[in-house]
């Protein structure tokens, strides 16, 4: 019954559909492109085709407004004590709230409302997603490197000496990586935050063609983010604080 009540919470909320919608699209991206490759069911792949082209205008249509949601979320990050936490996470939402604002716009010129060079604001659009991700990998960085930080205060068996000798550059070192094993492994949502992040990273490279990608890889990439996503929703501990 537990799990029946968190998929109802699941489905009640905009963020879980949208995410269950992109999982679905880049799962047929991925799905299709190996179709493909191997020359099998050429139907299927069209079907598969349509399906994601779909999928990413009902994802337009469930985010219409959520630019709104990014400026009041910049607007609370603003006030945050630390400096580096303000200044990144407020500077991601702006960023994001940019990016699903073409995202309107790119979709409004997709079904011939207004008229617009769609494949300008998406190239535009992409600047902002890429943007954004960089912030948001500079903060778990940061993140990351201050909990390194703790941690290595606490192992009691590294000592420094005026001499420096082999053995203890030795110790140290095994200990800064017994220290960042300890982190990644008891900070669950700072590890699916990064792992999130790199993953997403693909997908604006590929577009502003920074990097070359297959739709393959690309599928893949979308896929497992959107799966990290749905975790998090699922399971709100998993979330980053602040956020």
């Amino acid at each position: 019954m537990e799990l029946v009540a968190h998929i109802v919470k699941f489905n009640s909320q905009t963020a879980g559909r949208d995410k269950l919608c992109r999982a679905v699209q880049y799962s047929s991206k991925l799905i299709y492109s190996h179709l493909q490759k191997a020359g099998l069911s050429h139907t299927l792949v069209e079907k598969l085709k349509i399906l994601e082209s779909q999928l990413s205008s009902t994802r337009k249509v469930l985010r219409i407004g959520k630019s709104v949601d990014m400026v009041q979320g910049a607007w609370r990050s603003s006030s945050l004590p630390n400096t580096i936490l303000r200044h990144t996470l407020t500077l991601s939402k702006l960023n994001q709230a940019c990016y699903l604002l073409l995202d309107h716009l790119v979709w409004l010129g997709k079904i011939g409302l207004v008229k617009a060079d769609v494949k300008k604001w998406g190239l535009l659009q992409a600047k902002f997603w890429l943007v954004t991700l960089m912030l948001n990998l500079f903060r778990d960085l940061y993140d990351i490197s201050n909990l390194i930080c703790r941690a290595m205060l606490q192992q009691k068996k590294v000592h420094i000496e005026i001499n420096h000798n082999e053995a203890v550059r030795c110790d140290v070192r095994k200990s800064k990586v017994a220290a960042f094993t300890r982190c990644v492994r008891e900070n669950a949502p700072l590890t699916l935050d990064i792992a999130k992040n790199l993953l997403d990273l693909v997908l604006p490279l590929s577009i502003l063609e920074y990097i070359q990608t297959t739709p393959a890889t690309q599928g893949l990439a979308g896929t497992l983010s959107s799966l990290l996503a749905i975790t998090v929703l699922f399971k709100p501990a998993l979330k980053m604080s602040p956020s």
